[in-house]
């Protein structure tokens, strides 16, 4: 009967084996978010560790989060793989004492598909965390491409053939059988539900397009239903699969699901309502890899209320000052 705090971390990209204090940004960063928040869980949204050494490095990472005493629950990005095998990397987090990624099902090369289910005195469901692996990259054919037939002023495309079309060429996505395990869930646990993976879809794009419009034609009315959190910014392209699976589509008609929450796209930082789903891009954590600056850094915040409603937060952080 009391609301229950997550906060995450997005694209931490942890690289070297020193210990945290000495990557000063990324350290005073989370840190802060702990101490502030004094969040019941926590949950990192891919990208977690990159580069030659990413299993010394994760094994660095839940050392200094278990000293916290906090449960943490991760995801993968495109980044995590590269030089470490998936089960490798699970069975690190796993054997530290307050980390967790479920193998979950196998679905066409993803590992990580699992829930994690927010339940009452009563043992009654009501909220889950969907945590999915949204794969690394895909070689995509030419009718892949999904071009943009009336561009907005303002929005940021990918070209290709001198056409605008949605997401990058590199990056896949998930895929068909999650979106039949996720149908799964929502029919299991009946709440409401929030998605936490690490690449955007392509409706991140078309809410976007919206808001601009709205913004143009001065559309209070829409901007309301838009509901933009943060700063909304977009200062780098969106990049999702250029091939849409459907998972939005089957969000809407399910109901449950009113928050997905990605990383990936450092530099983006928009939180906007898009057909009763609220699509946020979870701030950077830290400096690693590339960085807009201290004005786009830091978490995001979730409150889950008793009856399964949800409160989302993005909570800028200069470290630097």
């Amino acid at each position: 009967n009391s609301s229950l705090k997550v906060i995450n971390f997005a694209d931490t990209q942890f690289d070297k084996i020193d210990d945290l204090e000495k990557n000063p940004t990324l350290y005073k960063t989370i840190k802060y978010a702990i101490n502030n928040e004094h969040p019941d869980l926590i949950t990192f949204s891919g990208d977690n560790c990159w580069k030659k050494k990413t299993k010394s490095c994760y094994r660095k990472l839940c050392r200094w989060m278990d000293k916290f005493k906090i449960p943490y629950f991760m995801v993968f990005g495109n980044h995590d793989g590269e030089h470490a095998k998936a089960a490798e990397l699970i069975n690190i987090v796993n054997r530290s004492k307050y980390g967790l990624i479920s193998r979950g099902p196998y679905f066409e090369g993803t590992q990580g598909n699992y829930c994690i289910d927010i339940k009452n005195e009563n043992e009654e469901i009501v909220h889950s965390i969907f945590m999915m692996d949204s794969r690394d990259y895909y070689d995509h054919s030419e009718e892949d491409y999904q071009y943009v037939t009336n561009p907005i002023p303002g929005m940021k495309y990918h070209t290709h053939n001198d056409k605008y079309y949605y997401g990058s060429e590199i990056y896949d996505g998930i895929r068909d059988g999650q979106i039949d395990w996720y149908v799964e869930q929502v029919n299991r646990v009946n709440a409401p539900s929030t998605i936490i993976t690490h690449m955007p879809i392509m409706e991140y794009a078309f809410a976007y397009e919206d808001y601009l419009i709205a913004l143009k034609n001065e559309d209070q009315a829409l901007l309301n239903e838009i509901a933009p959190i943060g700063h909304c910014d977009i200062k780098e392209k969106v990049a999702c699969d250029i091939v849409n699976h459907g998972l939005f589509n089957k969000m809407v008609e399910l109901g449950s699901t009113k928050n997905f929450i990605c990383g990936h796209d450092h530099s983006n930082d928009f939180s906007l309502v898009y057909k009763g789903v609220r699509l946020t891009f979870a701030l950077k954590t830290g400096n690693e890899c590339y960085w807009s600056g201290e004005t786009m850094n830091g978490y995001t915040s979730l409150e889950i209320k008793s009856d399964g409603s949800t409160i989302l937060n993005q909570n800028y952080y200069n470290p630097l000052a």
